[in-house]
């Protein structure tokens, strides 16, 4: 199963927001109530393949990274990093 390449991003109107990829195509629409719950259910659409994303690589990086290999704390920093980047925008927060 494949999904439509990220980043996505959301913009909102009257009553919806619009969920679309980099190129502007609409992935998904969440419907705007009013209450907080509307907003994050859209920041977490739009960052669903950042997330998935990164939840590969951490789990490659768990798999296969060995604690004694010297770029290990490298790897982990910019895992650890991408994911907390990824977890923000989920958040609304970028």
């Amino acid at each position: 199963m494949s999904h439509t390449k990220g980043p996505w991003k959301f913009t909102e109107d009257h009553s919806f927001a619009h969920v679309t990829d980099r190129g502007g195509q609409g992935v998904a629409k969440v419907w705007l109530q009013g209450d907080d719950y509307s907003n994050a259910d859209a920041s977490l659409v739009a960052a669903a393949p950042e997330l998935y994303e990164e939840v590969r690589e951490l789990i490659f990086f768990l798999e296969n990274f060995d604690p004694s290999n010297r770029e290990y704390d490298v790897v982990r920093r910019v895992r650890l990093s991408h994911a907390k980047a990824a977890i923000a925008k989920a958040r609304g927060e970028k």
